[in-house]
């Protein structure tokens, strides 16, 4: 949200007035749902809230994808091409965080096998999500250094 506003400010990127309050509005009730999330978890509403933020991701990802493709490669709506890498790199961000959560899904599985006793699947999961998680995390890490050089450099 600041981000967006800081780059429009900086005339970085086309935003119009009311795009901007949608931007903030929007990032204000997507924060409210994730909170509720945290707040509501395991129980019904709060299952659902966690499908909307979900849901949320992947649109904001393909928005991002959209918008940031666009105006690398022709006169987007970023002006800046660092700024439109900083789009992609963000959801790539994005779509790692999804990923991570599937590994935690898979850790979960295998904890809840192993209080009914030791076995070898549930330590095979709970093995296969460590590593696969490791990857992710080392992955997310390196993305999030990539995208701090370029909004520090702006290499382009």
């Amino acid at each position: 949200m600041l981000g967006l506003q800081i780059a429009a400010m900086r005339e970085a990127i086309f935003l119009p007035e009311w795009g901007k309050l949608a931007v903030w509005l929007g990032g204000a009730a997507w924060v409210a749902i994730v909170w509720g999330v945290f707040a509501r978890r395991g129980t019904p509403f709060g299952e659902r809230l966690q499908r909307i933020d979900v849901t949320l991701r992947y649109i904001v990802i393909a928005v991002l994808v959209v918008i940031g493709t666009w105006s690398l490669i022709e006169s987007g709506p970023v002006k800046e091409k660092w700024l439109a890498a900083k789009f992609l790199s963000y959801a790539t961000l994005l779509a790692i965080g999804l990923y991570l959560r599937s590994v935690i899904k898979a850790w979960r599985v295998g904890f809840i096998e192993l209080q009914r006793g030791p076995s070898e699947s549930a330590e095979q999961l709970i093995a296969l999500g460590i590593q696969r998680g490791r990857r992710g995390a080392w992955l997310f890490w390196a993305i999030i250094a990539l995208t701090a050089y370029l909004g520090v450099a702006k290499p382009f």
